[in-house]
């Protein structure tokens, strides 16, 4: 389980009180932990000076995080959905077809579903990285870090919500890392430092089909615009030989 795997290596996280991790009480996994009573980081007001800090301290947890490793990819516990895989690309496979089958069932993509189709399977085709397996947070952003003030600075105190947690590539994770964090993070070239071909990072953008997925489960406004920019962006994908940006 991810909260734990990063308590072992002093990374600030709640204490659990009980858990379940193989779901034998009632089915499913559950864990209960700790009240902590503090504020989230997106909810303080930040100087400019604090905001760089507190990028500074990011990038210093991020690193203490990716150097958890793993002999596998995948879940971090026995008996989840995506399973443990010994090569990174049968785990991303394993992802992307439970959450295709997900939008499938939703209906998602409605008569484009044969443009995603092949988009996914090109996509798929370009996975080839064989980087290191490191643990990979999913949701490190400023909602999901807890702040503490001292010395009249808000410097991180607790990371929660580790529920989308799993084993995955190294370049892999930093990349989503470093694309959507909302903390000042220093820029990367992320092909550069990995030295992974451009074109699986242009993959990994059209693999990622959960927040199109949410939208549309959680009815979210803007659900119809996203799946539509989403499937431009496959139909784009499938008629470039070789596009990157």
């Amino acid at each position: 389980m991810g909260i734990t795997l990063c308590d072992k290596v002093g990374i600030p996280v709640p204490q659990i009180i009980r858990a379940d991790e193989e779901g034998l009480q009632f089915g499913r996994p559950w864990i209960v932990e700790n009240f902590i009573n503090e504020k989230l980081i997106h909810e303080f007001h930040l100087s400019e000076e604090n905001k760089k800090a507190l990028g500074a301290e990011y990038e210093t947890l991020y690193s203490k995080i990716s150097g958890i490793t793993n002999d596998s990819f995948g879940d971090t516990f026995d008996g989840g959905l995506i399973g443990k895989h010994q090569t990174w690309h049968s785990a991303v496979a394993k992802m992307t077809q439970l959450i295709y089958e997900d939008c499938i069932e939703v209906d998602v993509f409605r008569d484009k579903i044969q443009i995603i189709d092949s988009a996914l399977k090109k996509a798929l085709s370009k996975i080839k990285c064989t980087h290191r397996s490191v643990f990979f947070h999913c949701d490190l952003f400023s909602m999901n870090i807890m702040g503490a003030e001292k010395d009249g600075a808000v410097h991180i105190s607790h990371i929660i919500d580790f529920g989308m947690s799993l084993f995955s590539s190294e370049c892999y994770s930093q990349y989503f890392t470093w694309k959507y964090t909302d903390f000042r993070v220093t820029p990367l070239d992320i092909s550069e430092k990995y030295g992974i071909d451009p074109e699986e990072l242009e993959a990994y953008d059209i693999l990622r089909l959960e927040p199109v997925l949410l939208a549309t489960i959680f009815k979210i406004n803007e659900a119809d615009v996203l799946t539509m920019q989403f499937i431009q962006k496959c139909e784009e994908y499938l008629s470039a030989n070789h596009r990157w940006s």
